[in-house]
């Protein structure tokens, strides 16, 4: 447990301990990093049931290029203006499972992604320079989620996914309360200029989000207020990155559906941007009532027609 004292306020997040400079994605110059909580590294088997984790000083429980996990009635708690603080995060994982657990947390309750990305992560900042990908990228596929209940930010697939995030379940989860604890259920994101990854390297699909309940989605004073609560699910293809390079590969997003999604209420259900070359193709919703109360509840931007 890291101290409630050590904390500071939402923008920074944690006390002189910020892994971010306040507004910013970069670094903050001469700051430390706090410790992780707990994290699996290139590991196989694990099961972990009837734990609480509470105050994690960064981020949250996290697997790294591991292989059948399996996670049951497992609760993570952090005040909910803390950032950085988030719950499950996968990444690079095969075969993981999240059953029956809850997650109140400030930032991602549930945290997707696969790499790593470049072998120079410097590179990013100069859309015209060389960013070859890291030749050990891993893939995050099969992935489950059943009866979590998140009071978090959202279930966010990304924004780190250069080994792709594919094969990805979630069902009879509830996202959010009834009082707006959440400002947005969903939130897809991808960075553009795959460096020299095949397009195959570079994608989120195949994921199906079924029975699923949303409370009141609605933007809040502790998750960047009045920037993320307008959309419950958002996608982007350009995630805080540099000016497309048309002469590298780009993201790909396929094949994602919502069956039987319900909501309390919503502002607007979906924002999609693909901000790049390739289109989002393959989207579905089916038999699905957000309770959208804008007049424009859908913002379709990059979405292949036949979607």
């Amino acid at each position: 447990m890291w101290p409630a004292a050590n904390w500071s306020d939402p923008e920074c997040g944690l006390h002189h301990r910020c892994a971010k400079s306040p507004g910013t994605e970069s670094d903050a110059p001469g700051t430390v990093r706090p410790p992780q909580l707990v994290a699996f590294t290139r590991s196989s088997w694990i099961t972990i049931t009837n734990v609480t984790f509470a105050n994690p000083p960064y981020w949250g429980l996290q697997h790294f290029f591991c292989n059948d996990t399996f996670m049951s009635h497992v609760t993570i708690l952090a005040p909910r203006w803390t950032r950085q603080i988030a719950g499950f995060m996968p990444f690079s994982v095969r075969r993981y499972a999240v059953e029956d657990s809850y997650v109140a947390v400030g930032d991602d309750a549930v945290a997707i992604m696969s790499g790593p990305d470049f072998v120079d992560g410097s590179c990013q900042a100069n859309a015209s320079a060389p960013c070859p990908v890291a030749p050990y990228s891993q893939p995050a596929v099969g992935l489950l989620f059943r009866r979590v209940f998140v009071l978090g930010r959202s279930f966010a697939l990304g924004s780190e996914d250069f080994g792709n995030v594919t094969d990805v379940l979630i069902e009879d989860c509830t996202v959010g309360d009834d009082e707006g604890s959440s400002s947005h259920a969903f939130f897809f994101k991808m960075h553009s200029n795959c460096g020299n990854a095949t397009r195959a390297q570079c994608r989120i699909g195949d994921v199906i989000v079924r029975n699923t309940r949303f409370g009141w989605i609605r933007n809040n004073t502790w998750q960047n207020p009045g920037s993320e609560g307008d959309f419950a699910i958002q996608m982007g293809m350009q995630y805080s990155d540099p000016p497309i390079d048309p002469s590298l590969p780009q993201p790909v997003m396929s094949n994602i559906s919502f069956v039987s999604v319900t909501a309390t209420r919503v502002f607007k259900v979906l924002s999609s941007a693909s901000g790049a070359l390739n289109k989002i193709s393959g989207l579905h919703f089916v038999n699905c009532n957000f309770h959208a109360t804008s007049p424009d509840p859908w913002v379709l931007s990059g979405v292949d027609a036949a979607s």
